[in-house]
C-alpha cells in the first residue's frame, strides 16, 4: 500500500476512534509496525495526531484540519440512517435549507421524490439537486471554499437575508450542554446562524463522535434546535437536557436497527 493510502487509512481511524494502535494498524494494512510509527511521525509533523505508547491520538482541536472528502467517509451507514429520519419531516412544497455538512448531504437523495425549494451553498447539494427535476433549486452565490465544498461570504449572506425557510437540515463540527453547537470556522457559523433566524423549523443532525467536544466558534445553543437527531443512543445527561429544554431528539440506531452502525 502507498504512503498516501496509509496516511488515508490511519486518518480515518483517528477521526472514527480518536486513537490508533500501531499492532492493528500494520496487520490491518500488511506493513511493518516500524512503517506505521514513520507514518504516524508524519501525522504528528502535521500537527493531527500525538505520538502514545503503542499508538496514536488524535489532537483535540484537529477536526477542521480534514476536508469534506475525508469526513464522506466516515460512519457512512450511521449518517444515512440520521438522514432518513430527518427527510421524514419534509412535506411537499416546503422551502428547505440543507447545509454543507456531509450528514445533512446524505438527507438529500431521500427527498427526490417531493417537490421542493431547496437552497443550499453546498456544492455537492447543488450538484445533485442540478438534475432532480421536481426540486427547484436555489444557490445563494458567493466566494467557493474547495477543502470544504461551500459557498460563503457577504454576498451569500445578503441572499440568505431576504429568505424564509419552513426547514432548516444542519449538522455541526461539536456539540456540549454548556457549549452548545460549534464550528471551528467563522464563515460557517456566519450562513448557520443567519438560516436558523429565517426558519421556522431546525433539525441538527450529529453522530455520536461530535458530542460533548467544543470547536472555535458557538454557532447556537442546543435548546435553539428542534429536532436533534443522532445516530447512537445518548448519555443520561444529554436525555436530561434535551428532556428539560423540550427538544425533541430522535436516536437512528433505535429506530432503524438494519442499518450497520459503527
Amino acid at each position: 500500500m502507498f504512503a498516501a493510502s496509509r496516511k488515508d487509512e490511519l486518518c480515518q481511524e483517528l477521526i472514527k476512534n480518536k486513537s490508533l494502535s500501531v499492532k492493528e494498524m500494520a496487520e490491518r494494512l500488511h506493513v511493518t509496525e516500524e512503517t506505521i510509527r514513520r507514518d504516524i511521525k508524519v501525522l504528528e509533523n502535521e500537527g493531527i495526531a500525538e505520538k502514545t505508547h503503542g499508538g496514536a491520538i488524535l489532537k483535540s482541536s484537529v477536526m477542521t484540519l480534514f476536508s469534506n472528502y475525508e469526513h464522506k467517509k466516515i460512519l457512512v451507514e450511521n449518517k444515512k440512517a440520521m438522514a432518513q429520519i430527518a427527510a421524514q419531516y419534509a412535506k411537499n412544497n416546503m422551502c428547505i435549507f440543507i447545509d454543507s455538512s456531509t450528514s445533512a448531504f446524505e438527507v438529500v437523495p431521500f427527498l427526490s421524490d417531493k417537490n421542493l425549494t431547496l437552497v443550499s451553498n453546498a456544492l455537492d447539494v447543488i450538484t445533485y439537486c442540478a438534475t432532480t427535476p421536481n426540486i427547484r433549486l436555489i444557490c445563494p452565490g458567493g466566494e467557493y471554499n474547495d477543502k470544504f465544498g461551500y459557498f460563503f461570504g457577504s454576498q451569500a449572506l445578503d441572499a440568505l437575508e431576504y429568505m424564509n425557510f419552513d426547514l432548516a437540515i444542519m449538522s455541526c463540527r461539536t456539540a456540549g450542554i454548556q457549549s452548545g453547537f460549534c464550528e471551528g470556522i467563522r464563515e460557517q457559523t456566519d450562513i448557520k446562524r443567519l438560516v436558523c433566524k429565517h426558519s421556522s423549523k431546525i433539525i441538527t443532525i450529529l453522530d455520536h463522535t461530535k458530542l460533548d467536544k467544543t470547536s472555535f466558534v458557538k454557532t447556537m445553543d442546543i435548546d435553539d434546535t428542534d429536532v436533534f437527531i443522532t445516530d447512537l443512543p445518548l448519555s443520561p445527561s444529554w436525555k436530561e437536557y434535551l428532556d428539560k429544554q423540550k427538544v425533541e431528539y430522535r436516536i437512528a440506531s433505535e429506530e432503524l436497527p438494519a442499518f450497520n452502525f459503527l
